[in-house]
């Protein structure tokens, strides 16, 4: 009597191997993981190649802004005569610096930059203002950078300042 109120456990049979689902949700898992970090990888990187060019550019701005003022200094009244509002680009050839209307094509392939320069005008205190009395001794200058990212948007930067006549 006493084994009728012993409970036996179920029998049942060891399982052996891994079944095909298994198998396959395993290889899914791992694909989708394993894809996952390569794409986030990939944006890291060109996120990294955004920013040294972001950076780079700066800097290329920085040199037209240079070059412009070089121009000044070199000789005021050449520099006042070139055209407002027309794009002008650095150009340096044998060791001379100039703004030319002519332009020499793109910074290290990826860059293109303009520099532009306007008129200034001052009202009656010395004050800079859109409209007024033509000061020919300074001019607006913008230097602007434009490139493509490795995204594709258009990027750009742009340094602004006025120059003055300083002799």
């Amino acid at each position: 009597m006493s084994s009728l109120l012993t409970p036996h456990p179920p029998i049942l049979t060891p399982r052996r191997g891994i079944g095909v689902v298994e198998l396959v949700v395993a290889v899914g898992i791992i694909t989708t993981v394993a894809v996952g970090v390569l794409a986030v990888g990939r944006f890291a990187i060109l996120a990294q190649r955004v920013a040294a060019l972001d950076r780079r550019a700066v800097l290329v701005a920085a040199e037209g802004m240079a070059t412009a003022r070089f121009v000044r200094d070199a000789n005021w009244a050449a520099f006042a005569a070139l055209p407002v509002d027309t794009p002008l680009y650095p150009t340096f050839a044998g060791g001379a610096v100039s703004l030319s209307i002519v332009d020499p094509g793109d910074v290290d392939g990826v860059f293109i930059r303009v520099v532009t320069l306007s008129n200034v005008y001052r009202d009656g205190s010395g004050n800079i203002t859109p409209t007024g009395t033509l000061d020919a001794d300074a001019r607006g200058t913008d230097v602007t950078v434009t490139w493509t990212d490795p995204f594709g948007g258009n990027r750009s930067s742009d340094i602004d300042a006025y120059l003055m006549n300083l002799n």
